[in-house]
């Protein structure tokens, strides 16, 4: 029921909040905290150096939350067909993204700032296309062609692509990271015939 900052080193209370239902999620950095309760696409935000209430904030639903870095939240989400996305295009920053055809149903990995609502980062893939985070580092997107792309989670960049075999009932993927190769794991859905 209570959200308390405290001094690290001493102990002392920072600011505390007495206004919150019990079983909030809590992210934030060194600049905002937001509670957010369990399935809620909603949270609350409080400045992180006095406690002072900074609104509500939009988010994305939680089932769609990869990771949690900070308040940036590593989200994998559905796109809408009918929104407009260029192909193969790289930021002057050197950051890759792919994007879909309009009207075509798509995948988006991307980085959320959840106290601004802003992306940091994000590149679409195909709908049937499955991911697996590789140690809060990585993110491995495997498409149904064997196109296997591997993204940093920070930054966004994509650090290698390869191409392996197709797998066009593609249902899920497992990649463990060695010390010299990653081991990617494909699962297919199993066929049912009537």
């Amino acid at each position: 029921r209570k959200l308390v900052a405290v001094e690290p080193l001493t102990g002392k209370t920072l600011w505390q909040r007495d206004d919150l239902p019990p079983g909030m999620r809590l992210i934030g950095d060194d600049d905002f905290v937001l509670a957010v309760a369990r399935g809620a696409t909603e949270g609350r935000a409080f400045r992180a150096i006095d406690g002072a209430d900074a609104g509500t904030r939009t988010l994305p639903m939680q089932e769609e939350w990869l990771d949690v870095f900070g308040r940036q939240l590593l989200v994998w989400q559905k796109v809408d067909p009918k929104m407009p996305l260029k192909i193969d295009r790289v930021t002057p920053d050197g950051v890759r993204y792919q994007v879909r055809q309009p009207g075509k149903p798509a995948m988006s990995l991307a980085l959320v700032d959840a106290a601004t609502g802003r992306d940091v980062w994000r590149h679409y893939f195909s709908d049937d296309s499955r991911q697996a985070v590789i140690a809060h580092e990585e993110v491995a997107i495997l498409d149904p062609t064997g196109q296997l792309t591997l993204v940093d989670a920070a930054s966004g960049r994509t650090r290698w692509q390869s191409q392996l075999g197709a797998e066009p009932q593609l249902d899920r993927v497992i990649v463990a990271r060695g010390p010299e190769r990653y081991v990617v794991i494909a699962n297919r859905s199993p066929i049912v015939t009537v």
